[in-house]
């Protein structure tokens, strides 16, 4: 018995390859519920709760994309740099070309895992040649945070907005699980405000949330799967 709760466990906690972790999952709920009972231990203390928030959110992504949560870090930490050599430059065309160094960067990851096959079955076409697909992953969100990250770049080279000074900021606000692999792309002006902001929530919009959540579980699972 002992053996198949650790197997149990292990299965929970690791990444199983084309079984991604669905917010409409018995899985998922069931780690939400014990993310809760840890957050309600640390909500108040704003710097534990931002850390623990960040952990839970990697690790759900590692569930859905496995290894390939090492490119959603380095897109977080690229731009947390390149946001300050940009706010402090003041010749325009260096600042131009740390810009076009971001957007390279970021755009290139996405290309290369989501359009790598169709460029290269495109020329072959036009070639005469058949084509083979390379077998490479799709990084489930990463057209969602790319555009969130380069959002947040953009930003701060028009002065519309200042690097954020914490790491752990800038990754709250890139990794939020409710919306890292399925979106919207949130401003980085309009969250970052509220990421140390102290916590206020009412019954009555605790209610209203509960309620949201429902109804979007059951256009989900019941309607839209369906």
């Amino acid at each position: 018995m002992f053996d198949q709760l650790w197997q149990a466990l292990v299965g929970l906690l690791s990444y199983a390859e084309g079984i991604p972790m669905l917010f409409n999952s018995g899985q998922f709920l069931l780690l939400f519920g014990v993310f809760l009972i840890g957050y309600a231990l640390l909500y108040k203390n704003t710097a534990s709760r931002l850390v623990y928030v960040i952990g839970f959110s990697l690790f759900f992504y590692f569930k859905n994309a496995g290894g390939y949560v090492i490119v959603l870090l380095f897109s977080i930490v690229l731009d947390w740099l390149l946001a300050f050599e940009i706010h402090k430059e003041q010749i325009p065309w260096r600042r131009k070309t740390l810009l076009i160094f971001s957007l390279a960067c970021n755009l290139g990851l996405l290309v290369y895992f989501k359009y790598t096959n169709f460029l290269l079955s495109g020329i072959a076409m036009f070639q005469g040649q058949p084509y083979e697909a390379l077998d490479i992953f799709l990084p489930i969100g990463i057209s969602f945070y790319t555009f969130q990250t380069i959002s947040y770049i953009v930003d701060v080279y028009r002065k519309e907005i200042e690097p954020v000074k914490s790491l752990t900021d800038y990754a709250f606000y890139m990794t939020f699980f409710p919306h890292l692999v399925a979106g919207p792309i949130v401003r980085a002006r309009f969250f970052l405000p509220q990421v140390r902001q102290a916590l206020n929530l009412s019954q009555t919009q605790a209610g209203a949330a509960i309620f949201l959540m429902i109804k979007g579980l059951i256009k989900k699972a019941v309607v839209a799967d369906y």
